[in-house]
């Protein structure tokens, strides 16, 4: 007797935002089906009830904004159907990729409570189809707004699944929250892989699966679950008009199994109802394979990835102008950037056409589309902090005259004379002190845009013609914490423990040499410990560029087979003949002291860049090396990529970073099948012989193999071949800093070791070049780029805006010198659902536990704790601007009585709970905490 009973068909259509069509165009286009989906339904609403037609709506976002559009009459049609179970709502707004950041997960399931409280509908079930994973903080909050199935189709293509497959396991999230997952075959598989719907072709494709899960003994269930788009269209495809008359002549034949359309909630009931005992429990990450094709856009992806941390910087200042009563936040806007993030982080990249036809129209006007999303995301979070800052900075003191527009008529220091000002007031926007080096903003009178601060803009772009550029200089002093201080120019940064002499670079902390050979680290000695963490992997040094090719005609399918005849859809090669290649010319420059850093400049050539540089640099008395690379990559339409090594000195490799949000250890921290041959970063990653560690902070490139390169094993568990990081980027232009820290782990004494070390990686072209100032000062000015967390200090001038006089502005970011103190949340510290503070409180819990072994203070502080998910960023405005008599007697009565000089004053604040929907409860001190915790790079 057959043991499947039952073939179950969830229709639906894929949800690519683009891919197929041109993005808006594929959105209006979910809105279309619906309605064909509702004709589908109404016209077998007499059919027996198993071939009475369903439909699920697959993701939230392009459903919203079809009921904003749409009339009363139409929604009515919609609820009526929907609550008889007909067409099902799934919950999560788009695909996913892990670029998310936590605020954005947050985010993404607000149409929740739109689709709750504003229409009324029933959402108890998610899912996500195509996309090798999802990140592990998706299961406590889906779990917390009561959904209570996630169903996941996985594209296996170049990856793995978890086991069981298929098959049900209740995916426990960090906090211990547990929801119902199924782990099911590819969206495809209904038409595509088994026939149905299509009599030529079923008879012959399905009995080979049913025969699979007959002999199965592992498999429990009675029926074969498999979901089901268009035959043709299967991404953005409409309803098939065709399948309710398969099914129901498939029932009426007489099959020794049945055909039953369900919607994915009513999976999740049938697998709850009748299977609850014989489902086992998981717990981890279900890390997406797929996050190496973000490396084609590397460049993009870094400006997004600023944009994250940008729009978190305008949160901050927001409410600290609202303690004051002056906030000018917009909610909608606010919303808006956010959305635009999100759609350049879910996981449609560009048409369909992009590998035959790169240059077509279809094909250039998708990608132009999908990366509009990061540019403009960036420059309306940009906008938003220019304005917050202007007004923050305006009743504190008197910014620099304002220039003329000069059509060659007037001397340059006739148009734009100096601003006189020998002072920055520097705001710390997070909740501990901070001892910071900056630098003054270029002066650029008022000059055009207003959008942007100059510290995010081109150095010596001119605006109304030449003007003078005096001599970059730089401050050190110490900021309290939520306040600000005015720091002296004219006192520099004190840099007598610098020292620089050739190829050799030391501050108080460290001893950087560069071979000249390979423009690598020789050399990386901790003073405080008498350890030299430089090492060598396959004889490449820490910060030595790496391009890898295939030495093969077949190119990509030498690395693997791609056939959707298998089970898996590839057979992946283990004996691929890799070619891996480093720079062919390497010229140093001098070591140099300028302005409290020593730095070296290297310039290589090298295959697959048409130029390539790097400064290694040391800040004064900063536990800190920074890594900044700029590569301009030449196009190469075949498999490639490129890497930069980070081999270290430890005598173990035990990993931890930022997964998705969550403070992670590779396999035990995941999924069995997640991903392990690449690791989306989010801010951290860290190696450590549980003596001495090294911490890498990647800025803009999240990719990393740990261990060495694994691309080819096609391991379901994480083998490290020793402590090596290797960050990794493919085609494109590519854009990333990084910061290393260095630390002593021994649990016995804390260490003073704490090394920081930034890598950022350039753009291509005008957009991004050296500017002026002696080489390894000035950064790579990129319009669209960011980088907040780099000591790279961006140039800025706050436009005039109302009654401002023209003057000169500054943001940046920073990491924290210390390693962080535990005390965290798994996610944002202001949200929490219906089920109220104690479920935040429990998350926070279990973070603790999974981190408080592995992360201990080096500087410790009873007032300073810091977040181990995110290593102390901290974001600073510096303004060029003469004080106040107000803010002198503030200053001055500070220093006599040893206070802070400036503290806010937070109201408390609550709104009220919705109906099944989110709850926020805030309280104004803790949200601009919380807003600067989301923004540590």
């Amino acid at each position: 007797m057959s043991k499947i009973k039952t073939i179950y068909i969830c229709n639906h259509a894929h949800t690519d935002i683009g891919f197929t069509d041109y993005q808006p165009v594929a959105l209006r286009q979910h809105g279309e089906f619906v309605g064909q989906a509702l004709d589908l339904i109404e016209a077998t609403d007499g059919f027996p009830a198993e071939a009475q037609y369903r439909w699920t709506i697959e993701t939230t976002g392009p459903f919203l904004k079809y009921l904003r559009s749409a009339s009363k009459a139409e929604i009515a049609r919609f609820r009526h159907w929907h609550e008889q179970g007909r067409i099902d709502i799934a919950g999560m707004q788009y695909n996913m990729t892990p670029l998310l950041n936590v605020e954005q997960m947050h985010r993404s399931l607000y149409p929740l409570r739109a689709l709750r409280d504003e229409f009324g509908f029933h959402v108890e079930a998610a899912m996500q189809d195509d996309v090798n994973g999802v990140s592990w903080l998706y299961a406590d909050l889906l779990a917390e707004l009561g959904i209570k199935f996630y169903t996941a189709a996985i594209n296996p293509i170049r990856g793995a699944r978890p086991k069981p497959f298929p098959g049900a396991f209740r995916w426990e999230g960090p906090s211990g929250n547990k929801i119902l997952a199924w782990n099911g075959y590819h969206y495809l598989f209904g038409r595509s892989q088994a026939g149905l719907g299509n009599w030529d072709l079923v008879d012959r494709l399905l009995p080979r699966w049913i025969d699979e899960l007959e002999n199965d003994k592992s498999y429990p269930f009675d029926f074969l679950y498999c979901e089901s788009t268009h035959p043709v269209r299967v991404d953005n495809g409409p309803p098939d008009a065709r399948m309710p008359e398969f099914v129901k002549r498939w029932n009426e034949d007489g099959r020794p199994y049945k055909m039953e359309f369900i919607t994915v909630t009513d999976f999740g009931r049938l697998l709850e109802e009748k299977y609850a005992k014989s489902i086992a429990t998981q717990r981890g990450d279900w890390t997406d394979h797929w996050a190496d094709g973000v490396g084609s856009s590397a460049f993009e992806v870094g400006v997004n990835r600023a944009a994250h941390e940008i729009v978190g910087i305008g949160e901050a200042l927001e409410a600290w102008r609202r303690s004051k009563g002056q906030s000018a936040w917009d909610a909608d806007k606010a919303a808006d950037i956010y959305e635009s993030m999100t759609l350049f982080d879910e996981h449609t990249w560009g048409a369909y056409s992009s590998v035959e036809a790169p240059h077509s129209l279809f094909s250039q006007a998708q990608w132009n589309h999908k990366a509009g999303f990061a540019y403009r995301a960036a420059m309306e979070g940009h906008s938003s902090v220019a304005n917050a800052a202007n007004a923050l900075a305006a009743p504190l003191g008197t910014k620099g005259p304002e220039g003329i527009f000069n059509l060659g008529n007037l001397d340059p220091s006739e148009a734009f004379k100096a601003s006189g000002i020998e002072q920055l007031l520097v705001f710390n926007t997070l909740p501990w002190e901070r001892k910071v080096i900056v630098e003054e903003p270029e002066p650029r009178g008022g000059a055009a845009p207003v959008g942007v601060l100059d510290t995010f803009f081109n150095r010596r772009s001119t605006w109304g013609g030449p003007r003078p550029y005096p001599e970059i200089r730089r401050v050190a002093g110490t900021v309290p914490p939520m306040g600000y201080a005015f720091l002296d120019l004219t006192q520099g940064v004190p840099a007598s423990d610098l020292k620089a002499d050739g190829d050799t670079i030391e501050n108080k902390h460290y001893r950087l040499k560069i071979d000249p050979k390979t423009g690598a680290i020789a050399e990386l000695f901790d003073k405080a410990q008498s350890h030299d963490f430089a090492a060598k992997y396959q004889g490449w040094g820490p910060g030595e560029y790496i391009y890898e090719t295939v030495d093969s005609p077949d190119d990509r399918l030498a690395i693997a087979d791609i056939s959707f005849d298998k089970p898996e859809f590839f057979t992946g090669h283990k004996d691929t003949p890799w070619r891996r290649q480093t720079a062919t010319k390497v010229t140093l420059k001098k070591a140099e002291i300028f302005e409290g850093r020593a730095s070296i400049t290297v310039t290589i050539e090298a295959p697959g860049v048409s130029s390539a540089s790097v400064v290694y640099a040391l800040d004064a008395d900063t536990k800190c090396v920074m890594v900044d690379w700029l590569i301009d990559k030449l196009d190469h339409p075949k498999a490639e990529a490129v890497f930069i090594a980070f081999p270290f000195n430890l005598d173990a490799a035990n990993f931890e970073l930022d997964l998705n949000g969550i403070a992670a250890t590779p396999n035990d921290d995941q999924l069995d099948g997640a991903a392990k041959d690449w690791y989306p970063t989010g801010r951290w990653i860290n190696v450590s012989d549980k003596r001495r560690g090294v911490t890498l902070v990647p800025l803009d490139t999240p990719l990393a193999h740990l261990g060495g390169i694994t691309t080819g094993k096609w391991d379901r568990t994480l083998h490290p071949e020793g402590p090596t990081i290797m960050r990794l980027g493919t085609q494109q232009p590519l854009a990333g800093q990084f910061q290393i820290i260095a630390k002593w782990t021994n649990p016995a004494a804390l260490s003073s070791g704490n090394p920081r070390w930034s890598r950022r990686r350039g753009g291509r072209g005008p957009l991004c070049r050296r500017n002026g100032g002696p080489p390894g000062h000035g950064a790579r000015h990129c319009p669209d780029r960011q980088n907040l967390g780099q000591f790279f200090c961006r140039r800025s001038q706050i436009p005039g805006a109302g009654h401002h006089q023209a003057g000169r502005g500054q943001w940046l970011g920073r990491h924290a010198v210390a390693k962080p103190v535990v005390k965290t949340s798994v996610a944002n510290p202001d949200f929490c659902t219906a089920t109220g503070r104690r479920a935040r409180r429990r998350s926070a819990r279990a973070s603790r536990r999974s981190s408080a072994a592995r992360w201990q203070g080096t500087e410790r502080d009873a007032k300073t704790t810091r977040n181990p998910h995110h290593p102390g960023a901290v974001c600073f405005l510096t303004i060029s601007l003469r004080r106040s008599n107000h803010c002198r007697r503030l200053h001055r009565d500070a220093i006599a009585g040893n206070k802070p000089l400036a503290r806010l004053e937070l109201a408390h604040r609550r709104r009220a709970a919705p109906r099944n929907g989110i709850v926020r409860r805030r309280n104004l001190r803790s949200e601009i905490k919380g807003a600067a915790d989301r923004l540590q790079p």
